[in-house]
């Protein structure tokens, strides 16, 4: 009964109800539910239905924090008929997303000069161009989650909650800022004119004063960041997610 439905009624009614996994076996199955998926505008809905349901509470995602634009994930390869199809709105998010000031740009021929000069090469290897900018988003925001050198940016953007790993009970709220200092809730911890500094090596670590420098990987049930030595683990904060809910995972025995 499936195959005998409308294009316009699979990909409005039906494929937003399927998981990514369900959506590519949908792919592969028929030609034209493949024609439907691909398209850029057809499919388009699925494909952000299944971003929107991965994405949810993740870390570094369009759809994970308060107040959320909805506009696809700025680390996307598109295209140039896919390019051409975003919008001034979408153009300037995702280019604020990459770090570019784009307020002096009039035309939408300098977002677009501007977008593909920003673009990456590749993202964790991949260089795939995709049609859809959602099933574009959903394929590189998995790929980067699996990149664990945190940028400068991110950094300092993020709110990080500091644990001792040997007096578990002890956690404060801390920040990374813009001109190499620090900001703790810490009591007694350090000093005002504490600095940090990144360490530019593969991988990257994140060094504070002289402590031991923190080394950095990614966690894989929310996509977040996590700093760690042998004294302290630093995980970043991220909005609607219970601190105790990280503490209990840090120190699931506590």
């Amino acid at each position: 009964m499936v195959d005998r439905l409308p294009a316009g009624v699979l990909a409005e009614r039906i494929f937003p109800l399927l998981s990514a996994e369900d959506l590519c076996a949908c792919e592969a199955v028929r030609r034209d539910w493949h024609k439907v998926l691909q398209d850029a505008e057809v499919g388009a809905a699925a494909w952000r239905a299944a971003c929107i349901e991965k994405w949810r509470g993740k870390a570094n995602m369009p759809f994970s924090y308060k107040g959320a634009r909805e506009t696809p994930f700025h680390k996307i390869k598109l295209s140039p008929a896919a390019v051409s199809r975003l919008s001034v709105k979408e153009l300037r998010e995702l280019l604020t997303l990459r770090g570019v000031d784009s307020r002096s740009f009039i035309e939408k021929s300098e977002f677009l000069r501007e977008f593909v000069r920003s673009t990456p090469v590749e993202v964790m290897g991949c260089s795939v161009e995709f049609e859809n900018k959602w099933k574009a988003s959903y394929a590189y925001a998995l790929l980067d989650a699996k990149r664990a050198n945190i940028t400068k940016d991110e950094l300092i953007a993020a709110e990080w909650t500091f644990f001792m790993k040997r007096q578990s009970s002890f956690r404060a709220q801390f920040k990374f800022l813009p001109n190499g200092g620090v900001r703790s809730s810490m009591p007694g911890g350090l000093q005002p004119d504490s600095r940090w500094v990144m360490r530019n090596f593969n991988p990257v670590s994140v060094q504070v004063d002289r402590y031991p420098p923190l080394c950095v990987s990614r966690r894989e049930d929310d996509w977040g960041f996590r700093l760690e030595n042998e004294y302290v683990v630093f995980y970043s904060t991220i909005y609607g997610v219970d601190e105790a809910a990280i503490f209990a995972r840090e120190f699931p025995s506590t």
